[in-house]
């Protein structure tokens, strides 16, 4: 059993052996092999109802401890939080693949009394940081407190939106510049920050250098982008020392035994976001298909083409249907067909 916690080293890589019945977890760095017969089964703890009943608990101390770790490595710290919207709500199917949670406390930061709200988006529809501001506005105009944190936990599907962002409010007089604690909104692109974190770099937010523990917290929030899977669930290794954050060991314990209603209500969610994200993608790929396409018959330079297509791979059928409106050019279409495989664009 490993000493160290492994969690942040945990790769996107495992497999089982059916034989001995273990599975096997590779590490990012350093090649190790975290072997185990015992695993957790997880669902996504960004989902809506999910990321409600993990952290808008009465009890705040996982909480606290999640934006303290992220938000304020060092001091000041959040302390007495009350959670004001405590409700677990149902996912709402009319939002499919427009997956978000919100949680709205009033916490002491410093000497300073402040609201802030958290909100975990999974698919972009619009500026996500134009959202997060308005949301802060409306913090400040129907409340008394004058200073208000707005917390965006971004899992980027669509690549509309990317990249971790602070908007901060600042008055200029006289020609010198003030920094406004009044309004913050802090943006965590789940993705990328993970991507650093599996790479050893380190991670910068609130314009603090974030510790393990931070670190951790974004790892998990964002299973979704990295986590190995088996039957439909996230999965990790047990009889490990996954973390010494004791917090993150019990929301992890508590998102394992998820009451049945909010596990159903998710998994169903997961369902339409599997669906909704493969539409997506084919729409994509469908673009890039035609924009090559009508590059092609027209003779454009190859690079131009070759931007275009980037790096996807295509099956065959799916290029003849996403060209089915050109079927009267069959010789151009076999062509490019030609062009595509012989620049390696069409899988086996």
């Amino acid at each position: 059993m490993a000493k160290e916690p492994i969690f942040l080293n945990l790769s996107t890589s495992s497999s089982y052996l059916p034989f001995s019945q273990k599975y096997i977890f590779l590490g990012n760095i350093g090649g190790y092999q975290y072997k185990t017969q015992e695993i957790y089964r997880l669902i996504d703890p960004s989902i809506d109802s999910t990321f409600k009943f993990l952290f808008a608990d009465n009890d705040t101390k996982i909480l606290e401890n999640m934006l303290n770790s992220i938000l304020f490595p060092d001091s000041p710290k959040l302390s007495e939080l009350q959670i004001l919207i405590n409700e677990v709500v149902r996912p709402n199917p009319k939002y499919r693949g427009k997956i978000r949670g919100d949680i709205t406390c009033r916490a002491k930061l410093d000497k300073n009394n402040i609201i802030s709200s958290i909100e975990v988006q999974i698919v972009i529809f619009g500026d996500f940081t134009k959202r997060l501001l308005n949301s802060n506005k409306g913090l400040n105009n129907n409340s008394d407190y004058e200073i208000s944190w707005s917390l965006g936990l971004l899992i980027n599907i669509t690549k509309k939106e990317k990249y971790s962002s602070n908007v901060n409010l600042n008055k200029i007089q006289n020609g010198e510049k003030k920094e406004l604690n009044l309004l913050n909104d802090i943006k965590i692109d789940l993705n990328e920050e993970i991507i650093k974190i599996n790479k050893g770099e380190d991670i910068n937010i609130n314009n603090k250098k974030i510790g393990n523990l931070g670190k951790e917290w974004i790892k998990f929030l964002g299973l979704r982008t990295w986590c190995p899977r088996n039957f439909g669930r996230f999965i990790l290794p047990k009889n490990y020392n996954l973390s010494n954050n004791k917090y993150l060991i019990e929301v992890i314990n508590k998102l394992e035994n998820i009451p049945t209603k909010i596990l159903n209500d998710s998994l169903s969610l997961e369902t339409d976001l599997y669906y909704f994200t493969e539409e997506l993608q084919n729409a994509q790929l469908k673009g890039q298909v035609k924009s090559a396409f009508k590059l092609f018959k027209e003779g454009c330079g190859n690079k131009y083409i070759i931007i275009i297509l980037g790096n996807e791979k295509f099956k065959i059928d799916n290029v003849k249907v996403f060209l089915e409106e050109f079927k009267e050019l069959n010789d151009s279409i076999e062509k490019f067909l030609l062009f595509l495989k012989d620049n390696k664009y069409l899988l086996d």
